[in-house]
């Protein structure tokens, strides 16, 4: 009973989903990726005043020329703009117009697109305060101005690594002992310059394998002693524990490559369907990458302009249509729950499916419910992947400070660690 209780009370807690996530709103961009020193699969946060490096790129499929720029944005801890801030204060900027110029063209590809690229800090742009940051591109139109709506929106984060913070992972949970959950214990060290009396000043937030909808965001500290602060047994700090990630390779058009069923050309696209899955009942090792996508080709000599694009149909096979509406989700598809990657059902077959056009490459993937009334699925167990202690989740802890008189959030640390 005791369990039910606490049960009942973490789905409460942390309805409050911060806003970090990559949005994509024109059709025709596709394989938006952030690096940080050219290595995939990191969330997006560079060290303040280091060497670190993000690279944004992306593939616009038009084919044609459009002169893009971009502006950057100062956010708080929730990834709401920082109004108080001039960007002058933020950023250090020696041009007037910040245009994404580095594009190429495809190669050899059915699917024509430009691939641009760039990076932040470069010899014309200097992030000069921590925190959280947009990244929003426009496009140009016929007329020289620039459309009002961004095509894409990219966030990242800067770090001053000052405060220490040490934490692990355990299946031995205040609901429940090595079954379906997953519990953070947390200690954060401050530095001297913290006023630590001003809790209300110090956030936290804890992300799962970099989807925000699995983020609990500023739980209550369960201690604080001096100049450390921990949680220990904290119910927020409780997480589903998932099941690892799915994933396929089609690294050509001409052989179908692992979990990749059939493969072959109907004008105007290459075409290829992935195995059928089913609902998990079990926990089953796999050696996932928590999301990940890396666009590659085993055809081409540059992967970025030479990788051409397949229209896949995913397939899940279920004796009846299910209380929710299904979506394929990873890293890749920015864990957005949107027409795209929505799901339909086919009474005749009894399968699920969607098709959406991919880069070649290797993909983790997963199949996610949306609950009624839009729970998130930190709240509830996910019915078609299934929860087990055992899997292999990464989890992001990022501290934040606004000091008293202070106009912004500063991230004064942050931490990976795997479970």
């Amino acid at each position: 009973m005791k369990r039910l209780l606490l049960l009942a009370h973490i789905v409460c807690l942390c309805l409050a989903v911060a806003a970090q996530k990559h949005v994509v709103a024109d059709g025709n961009i596709r394989s938006l990726q952030v690096t940080v020193n050219g290595e995939a699969g990191l969330l997006p946060v560079i060290r303040l005043g280091s060497d670190d490096v993000l690279e944004f790129s992306f593939d616009d499929l038009t084919h044609e020329y459009y002169r893009y720029t971009y502006r950057i944005v100062h956010c708080d801890f929730d990834w709401q703009t920082t109004e108080s801030l001039f960007e002058s204060e933020y950023l250090e900027n020696t041009t007037d117009s910040n245009v994404l110029d580095d594009y190429a063209p495809s190669l050899n590809t059915s699917v024509l697109y430009n691939h641009y690229r760039f990076a932040i800090p470069s010899e014309s742009t200097r992030i000069l305060l921590s925190g959280n940051y947009k990244l929003l591109v426009f496009r140009e139109t016929d007329e020289g101005d620039e459309e009002q709506r961004p095509i894409f929106t990219a966030c990242f984060c800067v770090s001053e690594q000052t405060c220490g913070i040490r934490a692990t992972v355990s299946g031995d949970t205040d609901i429940d002992y090595n079954r379906s959950h997953q519990q953070i214990s947390l200690q954060v060290n401050l530095p001297a310059d913290v006023d630590c009396s001003r809790q209300e000043a110090i956030k936290t937030v804890v992300v799962r394998n970099r989807d925000y909808a699995m983020a609990a965001v500023n739980p209550k500290p369960t201690a604080v002693a001096g100049s450390s602060m921990e949680w220990k047994h904290s119910q927020e700090l409780i997480f589903p524990a998932g099941n690892e990630f799915r994933k396929f390779e089609m690294l050509s058009t001409h052989v179908a490559g692992m979990h990749i069923d059939h493969l072959n050309w109907q004008p105007p696209h290459y075409q290829a369907e992935v195995m059928v899955d089913e609902v998990r009942k079990n926990y089953l090792y796999e050696e996932d990458q928590n999301g990940l996508v890396v666009f590659r080709s085993e055809d081409a000599a540059d992967n970025d302009t030479e990788s051409d694009y397949v229209l896949t149909t995913f397939y899940l096979q279920v004796p009846e249509p299910l209380p929710y509406t299904i979506y394929v989700s990873g890293d890749w598809t920015n864990y957005a729950l949107s027409d795209e990657y929505r799901m339909t059902y086919d009474a005749e077959t009894g399968l699920y499916h969607c098709t959406t056009l991919l880069k070649t490459g290797y993909y983790n993937y997963q199949y996610v419910p949306r609950y009624r009334n839009n729970m998130p699925l930190r709240n509830k167990r996910n019915v078609i992947e299934g929860d087990f202690y055992q899997t292999a989740n990464i989890y992001t802890v990022f501290v934040y400070y606004k000091p008293n008189g202070s106009r912004y959030d500063r991230l004064i640390g942050y931490l990976t660690l795997k479970s």
